[in-house]
């Protein structure tokens, strides 16, 4: 449908409207759709394309963060000079690796440390994460670890280098994560 929508002239960089409004693109990204990303690339689609200010995502924020995590289409984007460090958007947006971070996608974060993803980039302004506090709220231990041996930072560092994150475990019941935080801060 979408090949016809093209072929009939549709635009490849149109966004939708309203919040997390996405580009064609974006949202092919978002369900890891390789094979339509590599479609709308041939008919001309951008791939930085700024996300949407409300829960906004480029087309690489949306394959790190979405619910089919596909290592074949992050590792496309980055070949086609995705900007692996694109700011997050406004609200709830993130960065490539804190999407990687959150979900739990270990694949694809070392993928994107490899291209030069800055471990510690500034979150959304409203409702954003640092890449250790959104591992850290969502329990991914071996994320927070992988973060930590890079020197990860928290959004609060507080008494303890990362209070946001030992608070964010914590509430969410992900204690073994509270700990390792608490055990690094001691070392």
């Amino acid at each position: 449908m979408v090949q016809l929508a093209l072929n009939a002239g549709a635009d490849a960089n149109r966004c939708g409207k309203g919040e997390g409004a996405r580009t064609p693109i974006q949202a092919a990204a978002e369900v890891g759709d390789l094979k339509l990303v590599k479609q709308l690339v041939e008919k001309g689609a951008e791939i930085n394309v700024r996300p949407s200010a409300n829960y906004g995502r480029t087309a690489l924020q949306a394959a790190c963060s979405g619910d089919n995590p596909n290592l074949e289409l992050v590792q496309y984007l980055l070949k086609e000079k995705a900007e692996v460090n694109a700011a997050a958007g406004i609200k709830r947006g993130l960065t490539a690796l804190q999407g990687a971070a959150i979900r739990g996608h270990i694949k694809i974060a070392l993928v994107l440390l490899e291209a030069g993803a800055e471990v510690n980039a500034e979150p959304a302004e409203i409702e954003g994460r640092m890449a250790l506090d959104g591992a850290a709220e969502h329990g991914r231990l071996d994320m927070v670890k992988v973060l930590l041996n890079l020197s990860a930072n928290s959004a609060i560092s507080g008494d303890t280098g990362f209070d946001n994150a030992i608070k964010l475990a914590r509430e969410n019941g992900h204690f073994a994560v509270a700990k390792l935080l608490e055990a690094q801060s001691n070392s």
